[in-house]
């Protein structure tokens, strides 16, 4: 009788793991973050700007979500800036660490 308890709240706590990913972005890199779009890792599927707030100046924090993520953690980031430079962080565990720092390149 137990088993039959374990399998249901294993698909809860799985279906609850895969809804949406919140985290945090610090702006240390001297110029303004324009958007930030984010993809599960290795792929191409990059989605709208996570940051809803707009730019953020350098300095500044902002936070940001991910509204279905599958159940994933890592994701690969593009950073577009004020300037129209652009990086990719990939591999960026979210989960682990939700409170990402953008440092000076």
């Amino acid at each position: 009788m137990k088993p039959a308890f374990v399998i249901p709240l294993f698909f809860l706590a799985t279906a609850a793991y895969a809804g949406s990913l919140e985290f945090t972005i610090a702006n240390k890199t001297g110029v303004a973050v324009e958007s930030v779009h984010v993809a599960p890792m290795g792929t191409s599927d990059w989605k709208a700007d996570a940051l809803p707030g707009g730019a953020v100046k350098s300095g500044a924090k902002a936070s940001g979500a991910i509204a279905e993520t599958g159940g994933a953690c890592e994701f690969d980031l593009r950073i577009v800036f004020a300037d129209k430079t652009e990086i990719l962080e990939e591999a960026v565990n979210l989960c682990d660490k939700p409170n990402h720092v953008l440092k000076p390149f």
